[in-house]
């Protein structure tokens, strides 16, 4: 699980530039349902503001939790050096916060660890 998250980690930046309608395709290497819908819908929603993420959030995974076909992952993330830029200008629009918590929820679909939805944690993590 812990790989799986980080090669979706890996390929995220790649995968949000390349085109909208290639995007479901690859992620389903990663991600299921609703996750993958969301993040999809989210990335078309950038797409259509003008705007695209910048940097690469670095994760400090802290704690994760299995069972036979479900399990979470707790990250805590640091995104201070990440955000939202302006595509035609090139302007940062955002920052990420350091010590973001985020959760991920995973699936085991045949035999491959998933993620079936992000959310953020209940508290921030240091």
């Amino acid at each position: 699980m812990r790989a799986r998250y980080a090669a979706y980690r890996a390929a995220q930046a790649a995968i949000e530039r390349s085109p909208g309608a290639r995007r479901p395709q690859l992620l389903r290497r990663f991600l299921t349902e609703p996750a993958l819908s969301r993040v999809v819908a989210g990335l078309a929603a950038l797409d259509a503001a003008g705007r695209r993420n910048y940097g690469t959030p670095v994760s400090n995974v802290f704690d994760t939790v299995a069972t036979n076909d479900s399990a979470v992952l707790h990250d805590c993330r640091d995104e201070s050096s990440a955000g939202q830029l302006d595509v035609a200008t090139g302007r940062r629009l955002t920052v990420g916060l350091r010590n973001t918590h985020v959760v991920a929820r995973f699936v085991r679909v045949d035999g491959r660890w998933l993620i079936s939805r992000f959310e953020l944690g209940p508290t921030p993590c240091r």
